[in-house]
């Protein structure tokens, strides 16, 4: 190799310098705009789980935007109805008729202690996960978890009458996290998944029991959460999906935006706003 050599990010493999894609799996090297992209991203979020990073900092920067609404920085408050409305948060009748809010209530938070807790849990389990199964897979099972999640809990409320109170939080997907972790390790036979699962519904019922949380969306995550890790671990060549897991990721990446922008400028937090400022004699 007279020219040097470059190692294939996916399978590891040793190429020579002038080569397109991988002897070894195929996987085709990035052109040199998308290697510069590649490096701006890790110079902008580390090469250390940048997707965990990407995600609270999407997280923070709702809350950020709540808050500058409310122009109240509360401990536990959500805030006016219209603001969380505004933002993202779900309410099953609305859901209905918006459905994208599946996806946007993750970003919603009731509160500093709310969003503290739901992003160090994040950190965590993300440090973890995402250097086992790459960025892309990471950010592909947090959200569609989360979307799991809160499916689970549109289908729960509208089937049983619940009242119709706005919900939201990462904890949905934080949820599939864990239980991607319960997938990976019982697929390794590794006897701790025992241990974190216990640990989870221990987690569960003391959150039931303490604070009015979101128990369907909990569990959704978990459920849709386990498959991801026991799938993950049981690829045997996981670069040949490697472009797949990239597209999904960006296609979620998008999707979250997308989503919290179409509440944005949703009429249905203005008329919200309307009602809230009529009872306040404004």
């Amino acid at each position: 190799m007279s020219n040097g050599s470059k190692i294939c990010p996916q399978c590891g493999g040793l190429n020579s310098r002038d080569q397109d894609q991988c002897v070894r799996c195929g996987t085709p090297f990035p052109s040199a705009a998308s290697a510069w992209g590649r490096a701006q991203l890790e110079n902008l979020l580390g090469s250390e789980a940048p997707m965990t990073k990407l995600f609270v900092g999407f997280c923070c920067l709702v809350f950020a935007l709540q808050t500058f609404d409310s122009r109240d920085l509360s401990i536990l408050s959500a805030g006016p109805r219209w603001v969380i409305l505004r933002w993202g948060a779900l309410v099953p009748v609305i859901g209905v008729i918006e459905p994208w809010r599946i996806l946007s209530a993750t970003f919603v938070h009731f509160g500093v202690m709310h969003i503290v807790f739901n992003m160090m849990a994040t950190i965590h389990l993300g440090k973890m996960l995402e250097g086992k199964v790459g960025s892309a897979r990471f950010i592909v099972t947090v959200i569609v978890t989360a979307i799991a999640g809160f499916a689970a809990s549109q289908a729960w409320d509208l089937n049983t009458g619940a009242p119709q109170i706005p919900t939201g939080g990462a904890s949905g997907g934080i949820s599939g996290l864990i239980g991607a972790l319960v997938g990976n390790l019982y697929a390794r036979r590794d006897p701790a998944y025992k241990q974190v699962f216990i640990q989870f519904v221990i987690y569960a019922v003391l959150m039931a029991l303490l604070w009015s949380v979101n128990n369907a969306a909990h569990a959704g995550g978990f459920v849709a959460g386990v498959p991801f890790g026991y799938l993950f671990y049981k690829e045997n060549r996981p670069w040949r999906l490697a472009w797949v897991f990239r597209i999904a990721a960006a296609l979620c990446i998008v999707g979250s935006v997308a989503s919290v922008v179409l509440c944005a400028t949703s009429d249905v937090w203005r008329v919200q706003k309307a009602i809230e400022m009529q009872r306040m004699g404004r």
